[in-house]
Order: C-alpha cells, then sequence, then structure tokens
C-alpha cells in the first residue's frame, strides 16, 4: 500500500482457517525481501490440515496473500508422549472390508453373523491395550507407586463409562481426538487392515504364537503386552490377553452396507461389545470375528485407543 519499504514477509500458517499474524505461525524469509520467494516449513504434526497465506509488511500494514489449505501426512507410527510414557498409535489406512463370519465357518456363532460390507475413514490404532502404566500416569498424574511386573499389563477392571473417561481426559492432556474404537475399528484392524491375509487369529492362523488364551497363561490373569507375535499392521494382542471395550452398543448384525458405523442403539440389559477375546477364552472364542456383550468392571476386560482426525 503506496509502495512504502517492505519490512516484513514470508508465510503464516496455523490449523484453523482464516490465519493470521496473530493466529498464526509466522515464517519470514531472510534477504531481499521483494519478488517471487519460498519458505519451508518445518516441525509439522502428522495427518493434520494445514492453512497458510503469505503476508508482507510495510509502515501502511499488514497485506495478506490467498489462503490454501494442505494435509500432511500420516506417520506409520506416531508415538505421543504422555508425561514421560510412550504412547504408540499405528496407522490404519481406511477402506472396505467384509465384517463378520463367513457361512462356512463352523466354529462361528449365529451373533458374528451376517457378513456385511464396511467402508471405514482412516484411524490410528493402539499398538498396544492400555495398560496400568499409561493409565495412571493420566489419571492420577503418575505411575511411580506400581509395582515393576504390573506397570506394563494391560489395565483391567475398567467399566465402559471409566474407559471412556480416561480418553477423554488423555484427549484434553494432549490436544488429540482420542477414543474408544468402534466394533468396525477394532475388526478390521485386527483383521491387518488393507494388509489382511485373512487369519483366523489376529497375526496368524495358529493362536499360541500370536495370543495369551486359557491354555497357554501363566497363573490366570493377564500378561505384559507385546510379549506375543504382532499382526499385519505391527498391532499386539489384539488376539488374547484382555478382552477390549469398542464405543458400541452390543446389538445383532445386518446385512446392510455401512459406511464408519457405530451401534448407537441401547442395549437392553446394558450391554456393550468387546472384542479380541482374554486369557480365560478358549481357541474358538478368540477367532478374529468372534465379539462378546458385557457390562460393569470385569478381571478379564481392557481396552485399547483409537485416534481419529
Amino acid at each position: 500500500d503506496g509502495n512504502g519499504t517492505i519490512t516484513d514477509v514470508g508465510v503464516i500458517y496455523g490449523k484453523e482457517a482464516g490465519v493470521t499474524l496473530e493466529s498464526g505461525t509466522k515464517k519470514s524469509i531472510d534477504g531481499n525481501q521483494e519478488g517471487d520467494f519460498s519458505v519451508t516449513l518445518e516441525g509439522l504434526d502428522d495427518w493434520e490440515t494445514y492453512y497458510a497465506k503469505p503476508y508482507a509488511v510495510n509502515e501502511a500494514g499488514v497485506s495478506y496473500g490467498d489462503e490454501v489449505s494442505f494435509e500432511t501426512p500420516p506417520k506409520a507410527v506416531r508415538t505421543v508422549n504422555v508425561n514421560g510414557v510412550e504412547l504408540k498409535m499405528v496407522f490404519v489406512e481406511g477402506g472396505t472390508f467384509t465384517m463378520g463370519a463367513m457361512e462356512g465357518d463352523a466354529k462361528a456363532k449365529s451373533y458374528e453373523k451376517p457378513v456385511h460390507k464396511v467402508t471405514l475413514d482412516s484411524y490410528y490404532i493402539g499398538m498396544y491395550e492400555v495398560t496400568n502404566e499409561l493409565w495412571n500416569t493420566v489419571i492420577d498424574g503418575n505411575a511411580s507407586s506400581l509395582p515393576d511386573d504390573e506397570r506394563l499389563t494391560p489395565v483391567v477392571q475398567k467399566n465402559w463409562d471409566e474407559s471412556n473417561e480416561f480418553t477423554s481426559k488423555l484427549s484434553e492432556l494432549t490436544g488429540m481426538k482420542f477414543c474408544l474404537p468402534t466394533e468396525a475399528q477394532w475388526e478390521y484392524a485386527a483383521r491387518g487392515g488393507n494388509k489382511s491375509k485373512g487369519y483366523l487369529y489376529s497375526g496368524g492362523n495358529e493362536i499360541d504364537p500370536v495370543a495369551w488364551y486359557t491354555s497357554n497363561t501363566p497363573s490366570f490373569q493377564v500378561t505384559t503386552v507385546g510379549t506375543k507375535q504382532p499382526n499385519e499392521l505391527g498391532l499386539y494382542d489384539m488376539t488374547g490377553n484382555a478382552n477390549e471395550w469398542c464405543q458400541d452398543w452390543y446389538y445383532l448384525y445386518t446385512a446392510d452396507e455401512q459406511v464408519n458405523p457405530v451401534c448407537e442403539v441401547v442395549n437392553e440389559y446394558g450391554f456393550h461389545v468387546m472384542r479380541g477375546a482374554s486369557f480365560i477364552n478358549d481357541d474358538t472364542l478368540s477367532r478374529v470375528t468372534h465379539r462378546f456383550g458385557g457390562s460393569g468392571r470385569m478381571f478379564f476386560v481392557g481396552f485399547r485407543l483409537a485416534l481419529t482426525k
């Protein structure tokens, strides 16, 4: 404005549209401040939408150019530091899959059917079940009082409401959108997402290498996470160790095709979906399509985190 000497020029950016010098982060250029220029933005969060625009400042004020938006790519594994405790989240690329047990599955229960097509957006899911260490860190502020042999075992004896309260508090601490996975997100991830090889259990057709279940669990209790083989996505204990709460109320399947489904029909018994089986279940009930319904606190039920955009 008025051809005044430019005193500052560059790009501002942020995660909200309509970014300004007051609301965004500034990246000025060095050297000649007239003519074409470019800047490199570094240290951006993965899997986020950013808004950016050029700006120039002279004695008359600030001028802005057109705003553009762009999305940063996801990391294969996002590591979140929660007061010194590392939380690893694995990226699951969205896609369409067949959910439920096929008619030819002789061990399938009626409530695992009918099969139906489900399409999901991309999301992150926990590499491990939530541990006592992470629970105490989020809820109490530290985990120093835990015995060493309990720090990395799945937290259990938490009901569905308490598990959701945990995800809300973790979201407040981190500024991210944590939640329980939907039943469809859980099954898709357990099957290996778009890398699925169609295994019977999460990670293989033989249960012993991938799961702690009733026939191989010492002391009949939860075991340190990540001590069995992972599945195709690098997820541990999606078969066995502890059952895992999902977002959904427990209800029977339909054959309808669905997109990002979550069952919000209230179960008359107060049951929510649990998936993955546990150390108290045999191999039949540990199959990747098997589902449970329950409520309350149980010594074999924990949960895993999901992270949405």
